[in-house]
C-alpha cells in the first residue's frame, strides 16, 4: 500500500499547472507565437453596452503568414457574456439596440457576417460570404 502512495505522489509531483496564457513559449514555438494583447475596449453601443476584444488566437494563412484573432466579450451592468466560437479580425459593428454584428475568421481571412445577440452572447449567421 505505501507504494501505491509514493507512486501517487510522485505522478502528482509531475502534474503541474499550465503556464499562464500570456505567456509565450520557449523553444522553436517562441518564434510563432503572438502574445494576445490585453483586453481593449471596441466600442460601446448605445444602449451601455462594451464589446471587448479579449484573448486570442494564432492563426496562419495559407500562405503561411500569421494573425492573431481575437475573441469577443459583451460587458454591460449584467455581466460579462462571452461570445463563443467567434474569432475575427475586424471590430465588431453596432446592428441595431439589441444585436451587434461581427465577421468571423478562419486561417487570418475573413469568413461570414454573423448577428450576435447582446443579451446572451449567441452568435448566429446573419450574411454568408
Amino acid at each position: 500500500m505505501k507504494d501505491l502512495w509514493r507512486l501517487a505522489a510522485v505522478l502528482l509531483m509531475g502534474c503541474g499547472s499550465p503556464p499562464p496564457p500570456d505567456e509565450v513559449p520557449s523553444g522553436a514555438d517562441a518564434a510563432d507565437a503572438v502574445r494576445a494583447p490585453d483586453d481593449s475596449l471596441a466600442f460601446r453601443t448605445a444602449g451601455g453596452a462594451e464589446i471587448w476584444f479579449v484573448g486570442g488566437r494564432t492563426a496562419r494563412d495559407s500562405a503561411g503568414r500569421q494573425c492573431l484573432e481575437r475573441s469577443l466579450e459583451i460587458r454591460d451592468s449584467a455581466g460579462r457574456r462571452g461570445v463563443p466560437l467567434l474569432y475575427t479580425l475586424e471590430p465588431p459593428a453596432a446592428l441595431d439596440d439589441t444585436s451587434i454584428q461581427a465577421r468571423i475568421s478562419n486561417r487570418c481571412e475573413p469568413g461570414d457576417r454573423y448577428r450576435i445577440a447582446l443579451r446572451t452572447g449567441r452568435p448566429t449567421l446573419l450574411q454568408a460570404r
